[in-house]
């Protein structure tokens, strides 16, 4: 049995490798795909100055951008805006790892290598042996086996490195170091790609006006594309998607080309006409894909970074495997503080010793315990928990409040002495997450920022000694360690603590902490994804009393909705003059510019005179700040609303009338990065990209009705009447879904 579930596991980490690829982006686009070509200015001059002329995305969508310094937009969130401040000197490349170690062109920057590497969270330029040379790395490649390619524009040759064993002599892949037209030869190469899959190097050869192929092993190169099939002029960036299919900056024509099954076609700035508007470009100089799809664009002449949202519909990507298909076990549990005006522990073993009058403040979920550091205050269980020589997960919520004022917060640990791993410490240091077993440490590299909340998961696997620490369910940080963590007498403390070392004795924290649990298991990558990213799930399979399904135990009261057949096994079916679920507790939706998605199936019964779908509230009777988010207007048209932080109303309205007593999947999606998009059945109905922020609108949810129906609230066109209809699978998750995610959702 053991064996079995270490091999599933295995597989599963197998397959979430697979499925995440590499540290960039290859999205999965059908043949079809086409993309907006009017763009979305996310960043401008003001922002961050001139002469833009690289961007990274990773598989996580942060965005690093290059300009004299680097820029970093964690999860694309362009409010969240961090940088490393080194001086970059003209500076025309970088590559960001799997481990975000960051590679960056330091020709004009450094007088011992012509690239340098960056860790994510220092200024040091770290010199790589033997790439100390005369000319310039015009763009930078790095595949997963840890080879660095190089594009020698004025050389005229692609080089690469292994960094592996930093003193390898450097290797000559494509070009002879002579410009010529041959298919052995290039003139000034620029932007290059490494399809890792075929093991085949794409390069644009600017100089000849064509898109060349290199097997790994040949220096015999074969032209993909050329001036003379599409009046190439200085292609200067590529990118592939998961197919292989090139998409490419067509820079002196100021477009971008991409290629399908039928061939190479224009998809934006057609005209070739250099200009400001949103549909044109200046002398573009690269391209990079978020995970979903969208086309961003370094307009270099421009001052600028154009968005061009991905326009098709579900049918351009494949139902490929979902985490959302996971179950979240409480199996191996063996402590949970909800911290909801209490500090019990929920499983009944290690409640905490309340020496001090205890703080709560609004949560991610309900309430949550508030430390102050100057208080001097923390909470220790009764018992020790035995943690020592074996595997453990501990994930919780947290919103810290000073990141600045002391080196280091403590959110729990169990330390019995300043002895090697006899101190466990679960900690922020220098504003990155930290597991301790003093002497055995892991370091996170996200930085973190104040008053917002995150998700945190520490694992340890005592089968490998590895120590592993996720934030918002996504790995960021991971290392194996020499010993188990071995303390057998200490108490568990949350809130402060002994850290040992160099801290002070005792370290405390500030802020909140919510939802914190304890398992002697490793939890899955999927099972903590899901942990971090969805807020409730009712499935209708009980009423009474209605059972959220998901991580977070969310309260809801089911009033005179009736059991019926649903979508998946059951629903729950809303016929009478008042009858509606609440929802209680969805603090995601009272909390500024935060992202989500909603995901339903609906049967509509009966459409005459209109109805609410989904209404929210500050108050448990529908009314004070109230809002209806969907619902259908009287004359039987559906209509979405969203309220921006200026507090103004946008009513979009889908006019295609739905028909009755037949099921059809709704799901709107909210990214500040990129506005709200509505689906219906996969398909995309309306997409603002405008709607960059939006206001809070309350934390109860009502579905099915409002309990006091007033013209009152904020709705735009809906009807405040009664919805006569079947709903069933609700989920709310605090992420804007993946396609493969909202694929999942629309085709159970």
């Amino acid at each position: 049995m053991f064996f079995t579930q270490k091999l599933y596991f295995f597989l599963l980490l197998l397959l979430i490798t697979h499925i995440s690829g590499y540290s960039y982006n290859r999205p999965n686009l059908s043949s079809n795909s086409t993309w907006n070509t009017n763009g979305l200015t996310i960043i401008n001059q003001t922002l961050i100055g001139s002469n833009l002329f690289d961007l990274f995305i990773n598989e996580n969508n942060t965005i690093y951008i290059l300009n004299q310094q680097i820029f970093i937009f964690p999860q694309g969130n362009l409010s969240l805006m961090q940088n490393i401040s080194v001086y970059l000197i003209n500076s025309s490349s970088l590559f960001v790892t799997k481990e975000e170690k960051i590679y960056v062109n330091t020709f004009y920057s450094s007088l011992t290598s012509v690239i340098s590497e960056i860790e994510r969270n220092s200024t040091n330029l770290i010199s790589i042996p033997r790439l100390n040379l005369c000319k310039e790395c015009f763009d930078i490649f790095i595949s997963e086996n840890q080879i660095l390619y190089c594009s020698l524009s004025e050389q005229h040759q692609i080089i690469s490195k292994s960094l592996f064993n930093q003193w390898n002599h450097l290797k000559i892949v494509a070009g002879t170091g002579s410009a010529g037209t041959t298919s052995t030869t290039l003139r000034n190469p620029r932007g290059i790609f490494i399809d890792e899959i075929n093991s085949t190097l794409f390069v644009a050869d600017c100089g000849n006006d064509r898109i060349q192929s290199f097997q790994l092993d040949s220096f015999l190169g074969k032209t993909i594309f050329t001036n003379q099939t599409f009046d190439l002029n200085c292609p200067s960036g590529i990118t592939l998607d998961k197919q292989g299919y090139l998409f490419v900056v067509d820079s002196a024509n100021h477009r971008i080309l991409g290629q399908n099954a039928q061939g190479f076609r224009c998809l934006v700035g057609c005209n070739r006409s250099v200009g400001i508007s949103t549909n044109q470009l200046n002398y573009p100089s690269s391209l990079s894909f978020d995970s979903f799809g969208n086309l961003f664009v370094v307009d270099q002449q421009n001052h600028r970074i154009q968005k061009f949202n991905l326009n098709n519909n579900l049918e351009n990507v494949s139902c490929e495997y979902s985490c959302l298909n996971t179950t979240i076990s409480k199996i191996s549990t063996i402590a949970f503080y909800t911290f909801d005006n209490n500090t019990f522990d929920n499983v009944g073993n290690y409640s905490m010793n309340e020496t001090f009058p205890v703080s709560y403040v609004s949560g991610w979920i309900g309430l949550a315990i508030n430390f102050t550091y100057t208080d001097y205050k923390y909470l220790s269980t009764k018992n020790h928990i035995p943690l020592n020589n074996r595997s453990f997960t501990i994930d919780f919520w947290f919103y810290t409040t000073n990141l600045t004022g002391f080196k280091d917060l403590i959110f729990a640990g169990e330390c019995q002495s300043s002895t090697n791993d006899q101190c466990l410490c679960l900690n922020v240091r220098y504003k990155l997450l930290r597991i301790v077993f003093f002497g055995d440490d892991t370091f996170a590299k996200t930085n973190l920022m104040i008053n917002r909340w995150y998700h945190a998961t520490f694992v340890y696997d005592s089968t490998v000694k590895q120590q592993l620490i996720y934030l918002n369910g996504l790995l960021d940080g991971n290392r194996t360690v020499s010993n188990h963590l071995s303390a057998t007498v200490a108490l568990f403390t949350i809130g402060g603590g002994r850290a040992g070392g160099d801290s002070s004795p005792f370290v405390y924290y500030s802020g909140s902490i919510d939802h914190f649990g304890i398992s002697y298991r490793v939890k899955s990558p999927c099972e903590i994804y899901l942990n971090a990213i969805l807020f409730c799930y009712f499935q209708f399979e009980s009423l009474s009393p209605l059972i959220d399904s998901g991580p977070n135990l969310i309260n809801a009261i089911n009033s005179n909705g009736i059991q019926t057949i649903g979508q998946v096994n059951q629903g729950i079916q809303f016929s009478s003059s008042l009858s509606y679920v609440t929802i209680e507790g969805i603090n995601l939706f009272n909390m500024l510019n935060y992202p989500f998605t909603i995901s339903m199936w609906i049967k509509p019964m009966n459409l005459t005179g209109g109805g609410i779908l989904l209404h929210t509230s500050t108050q448990s009777n529908g009314l004070g700040v109230c809002f209806s988010l969907w619902g259908f207007s009287s004359n039987g048209s559906f209509n979405v609303n969203f309220i921006d932080s200026s507090n103004q109303l946008t009513s979009m309205m889908i006019s295609s009338s739905f028909s009755l007593n037949q099921w059809t999947h709704l799901l709107q999606r909210y990214d500040p990065s990129s506005g709200t998009d509505f689906y219906v059945n996969g398909t995309v109905i309306i997409s603002n990209t405008s709607l960059s922020t939006h206001s809070p609108f309350g934390s109860y949810v009502f579905l099915g009705s409002s309990p006091t129906n007033t013209s009152s609230c904020q709705r735009g066109s809906i009807s405040m009447k009664q919805f006569v209809g079947v709903v069933d699978e609700l989920y709310i998750f605090s992420q804007a879904l993946a396609p493969n995610d909202i694929c999942y959702l629309s085709n159970p």
